[in-house]
């Protein structure tokens, strides 16, 4: 950590060239925006289908004798979900 501290509280060893601007500009960027845009179209239908099966699964509540439980369960979980997704 000393190694790479002392060169670093000094000047960055590359500031601001033309040649390092261009490559962010031409390839960091678009790839990084690519990258972003792959992510959100794989995991926006994953958390889609993950609360569509759920509540498949939960089936009919007035069939279930601890439908009161189950419903209150349910809540917990999907309020828990909710809260550690945002």
């Amino acid at each position: 950590m000393i190694s790479g501290a002392v060169p670093g509280r000094g000047e960055p060893p590359v500031r601001g060239t033309a040649g390092l601007d261009s490559f962010i500009k031409t390839v960091s960027y678009p790839v990084g925006l690519i990258f972003l845009r792959l992510i959100f179209m794989v995991v926006i239908p994953l958390i889609l289908s993950a609360i569509i099966l759920g509540v498949a699964e939960l089936g009919d509540s007035r069939r279930s004798a601890a439908s009161a439980s189950g419903r209150w369960r349910s809540l917990c979980s999907w309020s828990s979900v909710s809260v550690f997704i945002a």
